[in-house]
Order: C-alpha cells, then structure tokens, then sequence
C-alpha cells in the first residue's frame, strides 16, 4: 500500500489466515453457515494482509499482483 508515492505496508497472499485456501474455506463455512454459498465461476482474490495507519479522509492505494 501506499500514500503520496510513499510505501506504508506490504503484505503476501500466504498473509491471509496462513494459506489463500484456509481464508477461501472459511469463507465458504461462513456463508454456508449463513445458507449462502460462493456463486459458480466465482473469481476470489485473497490478497495480502497487512497494518497501515489509515487516518480518516486519507487516500491510500492498494497494487495487487497476479502470477502468470
């Protein structure tokens, strides 16, 4: 992430509860604990998780990176 040109935090997919699987499977038993579901030919991004300070009214942009 970053603000005004500024890296303020940086993170990896393996960030998102340990594994992208582990944070895709808990989502499905949320929703499907709540009698919904991952709709077919659904595209599910887990990205990084990271920290930054976010204050009120500040603009910060998030690049995303997909391996080819």
């Amino acid at each position: 992430m970053s603000s005004k040109g500024a890296t303020i935090a940086h993170g990896i997919g393996a960030n998102a509860l340990g594994d992208p699987r582990a944070a895709l499977a808990w989502l499905a038993n949320f929703l499907g604990q709540r009698g919904e579901c991952i709709p077919a030919m659904s595209i599910i991004m887990t990205v990084g998780l990271s920290r930054a300070p976010t204050p009120p009214k500040k603009e910060i942009q998030s690049l995303v990176s997909l391996p080819c």
